[in-house]
């Protein structure tokens, strides 16, 4: 890879030099059902305005092509095929486009979902964000790339202004990714065809040209090279980077120096960068893989980067309680405090579409090239009533792996009861609810799972054990009190033992202490419960825990001899320290049990551990 003295040119402002807005939309209605209320962005090509949709009363947004634009047969092509892509990505965390057509002077328009909330770019400037919450929305950024880049669209210009987290079912950390593919055209230098280009297909950048924003730009991108979905992961790399750390990477005085840092430096350990982050080496790994200078050496599949995430999340969710990684609740608070709610409004750009040359500007190309998808999707649907319930199901499930939820929780729906009672179906639909974040139903999901296995296996549902424990850890939000009542339901009456252990560990463990409200309910659950549902390791356990700082234990000691863990040990080491009490001559309120039975119960108990670990 050669080094910085290879860029050639960038274009990383395309509003310089932009065209005058056409205010004479406004108050008009375009399309007979888009009435103009206000501009709220304009760019190179285009301008963005607010609008109504006349019959359904809800607000748009509507991108217009500049007038001027229309006459580049180029940028008509870049924005049919922005239509067509944002029209087909149809994944929860991108911005759907749902219209597309022409005005009387011959401008294309584009109609897109309104979306209102707060940049990533805001919640980022306001300091690092808690580890959870990074990964939370690192995975559903990964998700929208996943769902993209398997239509073969590259989002090009990855950046956290590009980032909305929106309010969404209690979620005030839900992602929607903006502007995808949008391009970073400069007129007049419209004329290579790209290397991957289909026939008959104009080219869209040329080579050499360089479009994006640097701070956000891989090596090859910065070279000007052909860039792929690689080149996405690697800006997400810099931006948990930039989540976690409160700092970018790379920043230099100039856009031409922190090009050349992108392709050259190699960017410092997070915990380097700023000490205060505290980051597992798991999250300090796949950030690092993501920023692999080498393309080759990259993370490739942003597949693979949601179930890093996930691996990730599993590990430290019962390791160090960091609960709602999958949920992104527990930071309401947090990200909301002094937030300016902001609109961004997007547009998406096409991937390569096979067919005809898309030179021809007029609406009979436009139009012809819609019905052609149309004609396509009605030949898909017709495809897919001719599987088999099987090979439907299985369809289904390929799109949750993938990320792409909302289409494979729309095709169970539609198989209705032909998908029911299959376990299959709903562990799928597990994780689709869970990524998509409606707690409610993935405990539904969860339950049907429960009721269908026998002896749950704690190595092969970790997952589903972290997802329980993760909404149950929601105690407290009213919002989502139905999940969470689901939640403990499943704890205490159907994941057996198991369920109980995950209970003491909110009950007593850190997370007790982190989610006190969930603690306190688990140690009533607990405290009520039938001990003989519990292993008698964990019902001594409960039971010194209730006897507390007292001469009660004591009656408890020989059950710990004979049944107690390292958790029975840490509580009868808690009672070695004296508790004394009255004045002048001070007595030991726990002298009752040291005079040595305590020591010589914590003795047997330790020698039968040990014993246990040299087996």
């Amino acid at each position: 890879m050669s080094g910085p003295a290879a860029i050639t040119q960038t274009h990383t402002h395309p509003m310089a030099d932009e065209p005058q807005v056409n205010m004479a939309l406004i108050g008009q209605t375009i399309g007979e059902r888009y009435r103009i209320e206000r501009v709220i962005g304009v760019g190179g090509t285009g301008a963005v305005y607010q609008a109504e949709h006349t019959l359904m009363r809800k607000r748009m947004a509507i991108k217009v092509l500049h007038p001027e634009m229309t006459r580049r047969p180029e940028v008509v092509a870049r924005f049919e095929r922005e239509a067509m892509a944002a029209a087909h990505i149809d994944h929860p965390h991108v911005v759907a486009a749902t219209d597309f057509g022409k005005l009387e002077d011959g401008s294309f328009f584009l109609a897109l979902e309104f979306v209102e909330g707060n940049s990533l770019r805001d919640v980022i400037g306001e300091g690092k964000l808690e580890v959870g919450r990074a990964l939370h929305i690192g995975h559903q950024i990964a998700s929208a790339l996943s769902r993209a880049h398997a239509l073969k669209i590259v989002h090009r210009d990855l950046k956290p202004e590009n980032v909305m987290l929106v309010e969404r079912d209690g979620d005030p950390n839900f992602v929607k990714v903006l502007d995808f593919g949008i391009a970073k055209v400069q007129i007049g230098e419209l004329t290579e065809r790209e290397p991957s280009a289909d026939p008959g297909q104009i080219v869209l950048t040329q080579a050499g040209m360089i479009y994006g924003t640097p701070e956000y730009m891989a090596p090859e991108q910065a070279l000007g090279q052909p860039v792929d979905a690689r080149a996405d992961l690697y800006a997400l790399g810099i931006i948990l980077y930039e989540m976690l750390t409160g700092l970018r990477p790379f920043d230099a005085p100039s856009a031409v120096a922190v090009l050349g840092m992108q392709v050259t430096v190699k960017a410092k350990p997070m915990a380097q960068k700023n000490p205060q982050a505290n980051l597992p080496p798991e999250v300090e790994l796949l950030v690092q893989q993501l920023l692999a200078k080498e393309i080759t050496a990259r993370i490739s599949d942003a597949k693979e980067v949601m179930d890093r995430i996930r691996a990730i999340q599993t590990e430290l969710a019962p390791v160090r309680s960091i609960a709602n990684l999958l949920a992104g609740k527990s930071w309401l608070l947090a990200a909301g405090a002094g937030m300016l709610g902001i609109l961004v409004l997007v547009v998406t750009i096409a991937s390569v579409r096979k067919g005809p040359s898309t030179e021809s500007t007029d609406a009979t190309s436009s139009d012809a090239a819609l019905l052609d998808a149309a004609s396509q999707a009605s030949v898909d649907v017709d495809k897919a009533a001719d599987k088999t319930v099987d090979e439907q199901v299985t369809d289904a499930i390929a799109m949750i792996d993938r990320g792409d939820y909302a289409s494979g929780i729309k095709q169970i729906e539609q198989l209705g009861d032909k998908a029911a009672g299959r376990q299959d179906v709903h562990r799928a639909l597990l994780t689709a609810y869970s990524s998509i974040d409606r707690p409610k139903d993935a405990m539904r999901e969860a339950g049907a799972v429960l009721k269908m296995t026998t002896n749950l296996d704690v190595q092969k549902d970790v997952k589903l054990r972290v997802e329980v424990r993760g909404v149950a850890l929601m105690e407290g939000d009213k919002s989502n009190k139905p999940a969470v009542d689901e939640a403990f339901l499943l704890l205490e009456n159907h994941m057996g033992t198991v369920g109980w252990e995950d209970l003491y560990d909110i009950a007593y463990g850190t997370s007790g202490v982190q989610y006190p409200k969930a603690g306190a309910r688990a140690k009533v659950v607990l405290q009520k419960a039938d001990r003989t549902k519990m292993t008698p390791a964990l019902s001594i356990a409960v039971d010194l825990q209730a006897a507390g700082m007292t001469c009660r234990a004591k009656k408890l000691f020989d059950r710990a001899q004979k049944d107690g863990d390292y958790r029975t040990l840490a509580l009868l080491k808690q009672l070695q320290t004296p508790r004394y009490w009255g004045r002048g001559k001070k007595h030991d309120a726990l002298g009752c049990i040291h005079e040595g039975s305590l020591n010589k119960t914590i003795a047997v108990l330790e020698e039968r551990l040990r014993s246990r670990r040299n087996r």
